[in-house]
């Protein structure tokens, strides 16, 4: 998943002042479901969500 591709919602969510919007997270799908998410911080954003796309398909989830 990683990088936002719409770049008009990209500026809409960065005008909420108290909604974060960097990379670090990844929506957990599983046989196309919805069921969770995911989230890593402590390193550069993109270290992040590479951390969270290995960890989600260690575990078997669908690739985002």
């Amino acid at each position: 998943m990683g990088r936002m591709q719409d770049p008009a919602l990209a500026g809409g969510l960065a005008s909420r002042t108290k909604l974060p919007a960097w990379e670090g997270g990844q929506p957990i799908r599983l046989n196309g479901a919805l069921v969770g998410g995911m989230g890593v911080s402590g390193a550069s954003g993109h270290q992040d969500s590479d951390c969270v796309a290995v960890a989600l398909a260690t575990l078997g989830f669908d690739p985002a």
